[in-house]
């Protein structure tokens, strides 16, 4: 997509879980060819906190990346799901019969906050009605919009 001869800004993208007893923060990567993949994931100390929330939020942004290429390892074996990894759980089946997700993505200083329906084995559903845009939050204002994103997810 351009816009009047400049490229446009291409989506940084994460997602936030909130666990009954965890947050956690996750970096995606837009794969060239395939969905997007989790590369990274951070707990939340102190789940309550939007500060706290807001700043590993924007670090997961910073370290998203666009037009990645898999090697022929990483097509055969992806990644294993980092959050998945650290929310104490043992199971796929176990996170999404507990887990709660907004989907985040950002695009120059805007930055969209999307809660979703957890739809069980068939994932998670976004509920675009619901989203939110916040331009250039800090780290409290961004903190705080995923607060309260977490009250529309169903």
């Amino acid at each position: 997509m351009r816009l009047l001869g400049f490229l446009a800004p291409r989506a940084r993208s994460g997602a936030v879980v909130l666990l009954p007893d965890r947050m956690i923060v996750s970096s995606h990567d837009d794969v060239r060819r395939g969905p997007s993949i989790e590369r990274r994931a951070w707990r939340i100390e102190d789940p309550g906190d939007p500060i706290a929330i807001g700043a590993a939020l924007h670090r997961a942004l910073s370290e998203s990346r666009n037009g990645v290429r898999l090697s022929e390892d990483e097509r055969r074996h992806p990644t294993r799901f980092p959050t998945l990894a650290i929310s104490g759980l043992r199971s796929f089946r176990a996170f999404m019969a507990a887990a709660q997700t907004v989907s985040v993505y950002q695009r120059g200083q805007r930055i969209t906050l999307t809660p979703t329906d957890n739809q069980g084995a068939r994932g998670f559903a976004h509920l675009p009605d619901q989203a939110r845009e916040l331009r250039a939050p800090g780290d409290a204002e961004l903190g705080a919009a995923v607060l309260a994103a977490f009250a529309d997810c169903t």
